[in-house]
């Protein structure tokens, strides 16, 4: 692809503790990787915060030369058309400063910025009671008024851009999101043996149910492990489900604590956090990947798992349905015992599992980085 222009993004987010290797860490590096691959000559630098550590997500582009510690003078202007993407706008604890530097503020600079969500906006009073909190998120608010484009990865976030902070629908471009090659499925076609899984995570049973995401309250993990435990008993034992996540100690307790209320704490396993290897052999393996969340910007783990040729069930909510290749797999949350219908399903019939595992397959490579970075280009 060859174009006149020269960005220079800002992958700060990379050095995030926040985003530990996954979520939003893992968008901006493989994004800006794509980028890389698919307009190497627009790629003026990738800026770090100089007063955080060089992430292991960024020394993939050390060979590059393109890597630069933020500051003033180390972005030359001179050769344009020039745009400044600030990959990450909401990272609260880096001042606005330090995302939108001053001397990119010209008038001959184009500002672009990556939009993921605005789910602070939708939930104020779980993520914005605090006034200091809020009054930086506000900050960020005005930087994506100012942006000469927004990139949207999901189009309900961009209909949110639209809804709740007014922009302009023209200069909101949805791009998407990508996943990672290392994401595939089994060569075996049938998932890794059971004994490499249970080696690689104790306690897994040979024929399980998996969730993998985060503990925030929008994942609704309770209403999993609840429907999970209206399973009838014998089909319970027999199809674990697995919920593998890193897990805080109080997070582990509270999760403990609700599968005991509910009477399926022997059914329900806590890994904590697992490779990507072991995360990619349990999605080939799972007889029924559940993504159970009320609100994402995208649903990333949906398609890692659409990548291992998982069967996927989703909540019907937000970005989801975009994402989620199957009708027949979406399921409404505030139906008491729509999730548990599925599940027994899922672990009584290979028909529908066999028909989501299909639908999976058809949607291999709908999402992929390099198309992901050719209309980040274009917008």
């Amino acid at each position: 692809m060859t174009i006149g222009l020269r960005v220079v993004c800002d992958i700060q987010a990379t050095q995030s503790h926040q985003h530990g290797s996954r979520g939003i860490s893992r968008y901006v590096a493989e994004h800006a990787a794509a980028l890389l691959r698919v307009a190497p000559e627009a790629v003026a630098g990738l800026l770090l915060n100089p007063r955080f550590a060089m992430p292991r997500a960024a020394e993939r582009f050390l060979a590059d030369g393109l890597l630069r510690w933020r500051r003033s003078g180390d972005v030359d202007l001179r050769r344009g058309p020039f745009v400044f993407h600030v990959m990450s706008p909401f990272e609260l604890g880096i001042p606005l400063d330090e995302l939108w530097p001053r001397e990119v503020r010209r008038p001959e600079v184009r500002l672009a910025v990556t939009l993921y969500d605005l789910i602070p906006l939708i939930y104020p009073e779980r993520y914005l009671a605090d006034p200091f909190t809020r009054v930086r998120y506000r900050a960020r608010l005005h930087l994506l008024r100012a942006a000469d484009v927004v990139v949207a990865i999901s189009e309900c976030t961009r209909a949110d851009a639209v809804r709740l902070i007014g922009i302009d629908p023209r200069r909101i471009h949805v791009v998407h999101a990508g996943v990672s090659d290392r994401f595939r499925p089994s060569a075996r076609g049938a998932g890794p043996p059971a004994e490499v899984l249970r080696s690689a995570v104790p306690g897994l049973r040979d024929d399980f149910f998996l969730y993998t995401g985060g503990v925030d309250f929008r994942k609704n993990m309770e209403l999993l492990i609840r429907e999970h435990a209206g399973l009838p008993g014998p089909v319970r034992a027999r199809h674990q489900l697995a919920i593998v996540c890193e897990l805080p100690p109080g997070a582990r307790s509270h999760y403990a604590a609700v599968a005991r209320e509910a009477g399926n704490e022997e059914d329900v396993l806590l890994t904590g956090y697992v490779p990507d290897d072991v995360l990619c052999a349990l999605y080939q393996a799972t007889r029924l990947f559940i993504f159970p969340s009320i609100y994402e910007g995208f649903g990333l783990p949906i398609v890692e798992a659409v990548a291992c040729g998982a069967p996927v069930a989703a909540a019907h909510r937000s970005s989801l349905p975009e994402v989620t290749p199957a009708a027949e797999g979406l399921f409404e949350p505030d139906a008491p015992g729509r999730l548990t219908e599925l599940m027994l399903r899922a672990a009584r019939g290979d028909a529908f599992v066999g028909r989501l595992r299909a639908a999976s397959a058809r949607a291999q490579g709908t999402f992929t980085w390099e198309r992901t970075a050719e209309r980040t280009i274009e917008a």
